[in-house]
């Protein structure tokens, strides 16, 4: 019982020194006060404060460049309250500011007049900017050489088994514009899409790929990407029986073993596949004898949309007939 009467009073005694002393939490209250004052009466004054953001410029006239340095930021100076400002410092600034370079171009200064007063519908609203430094962005622009150069296609493309496409795949546009000095232009003949690959392909493709070549510096280009376009089809096989001609034979006396040959190829489903013995031509060289040595056959015509020909035999033998 003495210890826990002990074990009460060590208890309370430590309670009572942690309970705040009254005066001390009147000072902290009072002081509270005091600094909310002055911070109401500081905030109710008028103060200037600035935000420099970077330019960024879009919409340049194709077949020019630009004439000179452009700043590369935009301060906007704003006045008001301090409640004002710290109000504004709380809004979302954007990353950059956007300089349309493609407006009215005045004749005589070749010069893009864009008045800094233009950019401020890109900012919060309210309050508005009182100053904008630099007031106007006046880029000249100087007319360049340009011409109209090939885009090359870059793929990697695997189909699914029986199918594939007719037409390969296409791009449009097929061709781009640049523009820069002529002495630099003269070295470019035509710029490569970025490497597209794709594997089990067994349906239509529509993509868009970026022109990834590199441009030397001051060479400006009408398009940054193309749409890829790829047709696929099913297909399906067809095998029919056609004479095989000797061409260059002139005497006419070439005998041909066997005379006909085999060709099995693949056409698209879908398509008209009324093929018939007209539909290919197969030949042999005549003007290239060799003893001993069969004769080669070659598809010389055949329907565009078909693939993957096959002649069996491949070769054939021959025999030179004498006339009595």
């Amino acid at each position: 019982m003495a210890d826990a009467s002990k074990q009460e009073n060590e208890s309370g005694g430590v309670l009572k020194r942690l309970k705040p002393n009254r005066k001390a939490v009147v000072f902290l209250i009072c002081l509270f006060l005091a600094m909310g004052a002055w911070l109401a009466n500081a905030l109710t004054g008028t103060y200037e404060n600035s935000y420099s953001i970077p330019l960024s410029y879009r919409n340049q006239p194709f077949s020019t460049r630009l004439d000179g340095e452009l700043p590369k930021n935009v301060v906007f100076h704003y006045q008001g309250t301090g409640w004002e400002l710290m109000g504004l410092s709380l809004k979302k600034f954007p990353d950059s500011i956007a300089v349309d370079l493609g407006g009215d171009k005045h004749s005589k200064s070749n010069k893009v007049v864009v008045r800094s007063v233009t950019l401020v519908n890109q900012l919060p609203q309210d309050p508005l900017p009182f100053k904008i430094e630099p007031e106007v962005i006046a880029p000249g622009l100087l007319n360049e050489t340009s011409k109209k150069i090939p885009v090359k296609l870059v793929t990697e493309i695997k189909y699914r088994s029986r199918f594939g496409s007719v037409t390969g795949a296409t791009i449009f546009p097929d061709s781009v514009m640049v523009s820069g000095p002529p002495q630099v232009l003269s070295k470019i003949d035509s710029v490569f899409t970025e490497k597209f690959i794709k594997q089990d392909v067994f349906s239509n493709l529509e993509v868009p790929l970026r022109i990834s070549s590199k441009l030397p510096k001051g060479v400006l280009i009408s398009h940054e990407s193309v749409q890829l376009d790829l047709v696929v089809s099913e297909f399906t096989e067809q095998s029919i029986i056609v004479p095989v001609e000797a061409a260059g034979n002139q005497s006419g006396n070439l005998k041909l073993i066997p005379s006909k040959v085999k060709i099995t190829f693949q056409y698209p489903m879908g398509f008209n596949n009324s093929y018939d013995v007209g539909s290919f031509k197969a030949q042999v060289n005549a003007g290239q004898l060799m003893k001993d040595v069969p004769l080669e056959v070659v598809i010389t015509s055949h329907p565009k949309e078909v693939q993957g020909i096959r002649v069996d035999p491949p070769r054939v033998e021959y025999l030179l007939e004498t006339k009595e």
